[in-house]
């Protein structure tokens, strides 16, 4: 299963380029029509909140991008922020590898030559070694196995941010990230605080691993 969202909520409202002031989509040119994401609406604001609070990002990498509603979203809010995705059928890709304006690597988010690729797209190079995404969104694999990896990698980056999408969903067999999220409950990361998003007790939910600096 992948992320960035398997369920039409249509337009989420967001920010437009001059930071901290709320607007409806309506309100900024291009927004209303962006790509439908599988987010709770209000879950994923507050997730964006979230993140302008710890930081100004410039690296955001997202896995899991369905039609690239988040992407673009993420853009939106953060316009300074180098903004990338992986996905290994993503929906609507442009002939330029784009969505919603955003470059994305086509593979599985565990294959090491896309994680290299979308490690150069994000930019940002010290001592010959990749920086890490200050972000990054996992969305993608909804199996055990695959979230697990998704965010070992991120911790293994030392990204600033962790959001680990779908941990309200205890219900469906084929969404385990909840499963994930119980196990770093129960050991977090060296360096990682832990965050919950949670609107709904049952549906989506966003579980966060943050680190300060």
């Amino acid at each position: 299963m992948r992320g960035g969202g398997g369920r039409d909520l249509g337009p989420v409202p967001g920010r437009e380029g001059r930071r901290g002031a709320p607007v409806s989509p309506q309100g900024v040119p291009g927004l209303a029509s962006m790509p439908p994401m599988g987010q709770d609406p209000a879950e994923f604001v507050e997730l964006l909140d979230f993140i302008e609070r710890q930081m100004e990002p410039k690296r955001i990498l997202e896995i899991g991008v369905w039609q690239g509603g988040t992407l673009g979203r993420f853009a939106e809010r953060f316009p300074e922020a180098r903004v990338v995705g992986i996905d290994p059928t993503p929906i609507g890709i442009e002939a330029d590898d784009t969505l919603a304006g955003c470059p994305v690597v086509k593979g599985l988010s565990q294959d090491r030559k896309v994680q290299t690729r979308a490690l150069e797209l994000l930019g940002g190079e010290r001592r010959g070694v990749y920086m890490a995404p200050d972000v990054v969104h996992v969305d993608g694999d909804h199996r055990l196995l695959g979230a697990w990896a998704d965010v070992i990698w991120s911790v293994g980056m030392r990204a600033r941010v962790i959001a680990l999408h779908d941990v309200s969903c205890r219900q469906h067999p084929d969404l385990q990230p909840w499963l994930v999220w119980d196990c770093l409950r129960a050991a977090p990361p060296t360096g990682y605080l832990l965050h919950e998003i949670r609107h709904s007790l049952t549906d989506y939910g966003y579980g966060l691993l943050y680190r300060h600096t």
